[in-house]
C-alpha cells in the first residue's frame, strides 16, 4: 500500500483514493509505508510499539509492506534479522527482487536509519497451499477467558501491549511463577482498534508482532520470571500458511525449549478460532543483565 502526501492536506490519501488520518492508530495504520517521488519507502516508528525498545514483530512487519513484490503475492516465507535496535523515528527502506518465477518472487528489504542498517527481511511471495490437517492445541475459547487487564495491575503493562486484547491461556495467579513451570505460553490475542484487515500483508503482520512477543512470556514461565534479565530478538522466521484476513482471535502458541548462555530459541505457531494453523515460526533472542537489574513481569 503507497501513500502520497498532498500539499496544504492534513491527511495523508491512499492511492486508490481513499483518506488515512494520521491521528489514526492500529498495527494496520501504524505500520504504513509511504513512498516519496523520488522512490524512497519510509514508515515511522511510535512508541505505542514499544515493549524493551520498538517491537521487532512491528518492525517486521513494515519490512514486508516496504517489499511490494512484482507479481502482488500473498507472503509465504519471511525471515527478519534485527543488525541493531532501533530508534523512534523515520525508518527508510530499500527493496531488491532477487528472483522471480511463474509461482514464486523473492524480496531482500533492507531497513535503515541514517547510515545504520537496522534489519534485513527475506520475503517470499506467492500461492498458498490448500490442505491444512495440523491439530490445534486443545484450549479454551476467548469469550470464557479473563482479559488480561482484569488479571495484572496497570503498571505491568508495556506501552505495545494496548494494540491488542490478550486473554491467556497458559495462567497463575502469580505472575511470573515463584517456581519454573514448563516454558510455554498460550494465549488468545484479538488487534484494536480494527482486529481484522484487507491488507494480506498488515494481516500477516499480526502473526510477526505475537510471535516475536510471546517469547519472553516463555521465557519468564519457564524459568521462574527472569528477572533482572533484559531481552533481544536477534532474529524471526515466519511461514505463513493462511493470511487469516477474516479471523479476528488469534491463538498464539510459543515454546522455548533451549536457553543457555544468554542464548533463547524459541518456536511458535499462530491458529483460528475454527482451529486452523495460520503460520509456524522460529524466533531467537539474546539475554543479558538489564540496568538497574530488574524487569517488568508483564508476559506482553
Amino acid at each position: 500500500m503507497i501513500l502520497e502526501r498532498r500539499l496544504n492536506e492534513p491527511t495523508y490519501r491512499l492511492l486508490d483514493g481513499r483518506e488515512w488520518d494520521a491521528g489514526m492508530s492500529g498495527l494496520e495504520n501504524d505500520s504504513l509505508i509511504m513512498e516519496s517521488p523520488d522512490g524512497m519507502r519510509s514508515g515511522t516508528i511510535g512508541s505505542q510499539w514499544d515493549g524493551f525498545g520498538p517491537n521487532g514483530g512491528f518492525l517486521a512487519t513494515m519490512s514486508i509492506r516496504a517489499a511490494m513484490p512484482a507479481r502482488g503475492g500473498l507472503p509465504r516465507t519471511i525471515q527478519t534479522q534485527f543488525i541493531r535496535s532501533a530508534a523512534h523515528g523515520t525508518i527508510t527502506f530499500s527493496a531488491a527482487q532477487l528472483a522471480q518465477t511463474t509461482r514464486s518472487e523473492v524480496t531482500l528489504v533492507t531497513a535503515n536509519q541514517g547510515e545504520r542498517v537496522i534489519l534485513t527481511t527475506l520475503l517470499q511471495s506467492g500461492s498458498h497451499i490448500e490442505r491444512n490437517v495440523a491439530k490445534p492445541p486443545d484450549v479454551t475459547d476467548p469469550d470464557l477467558l479473563k482479559p488480561i487487564e482484569e488479571l495484572l495491575p496497570p503498571e505491568s503493562f508495556l506501552p505495545m501491549t494496548g494494540n491488542f486484547e490478550e486473554r491467556p491461556v497458559t495462567w497463575e495467579r502469580a505472575w511470573p511463577p515463584p517456581a519454573g513451570r514448563p516454558p510455554t505460553y498460550i494465549t488468545w490475542c484479538r488487534f484494536r482498534p480494527n482486529a481484522v484487515f484487507a491488507d494480506p500483508y498488515a494481516s500477516v503482520g499480526r502473526y510477526l508482532v505475537l510471535l516475536d512477543t510471546y517469547v519472553w512470556a516463555a521465557v519468564q514461565r519457564g524459568a521462574a520470571g527472569a528477572n533482572g534479565l533484559f531481552a533481544r530478538s536477534t532474529d524471526l522466521s515466519v511461514t505463513v500458511e493462511d493470511v487469516g484476513t477474516a479471523d479476528d482471535w488469534l491463538l498464539c502458541h510459543v515454546t522455548v525449549p533451549v536457553m543457555r548462555d544468554g542464548n533463547i530459541s524459541a518456536s511458535g505457531t499462530i491458529w483460528s478460532r475454527d482451529g486452523q494453523q495460520l503460520a509456524s515460526g522460529a524466533m531467537n533472542m539474546v539475554c543479558a543483565p538489564a540496568r538497574g537489574g530488574t524487569m517488568s513481569a508483564s508476559p506482553s
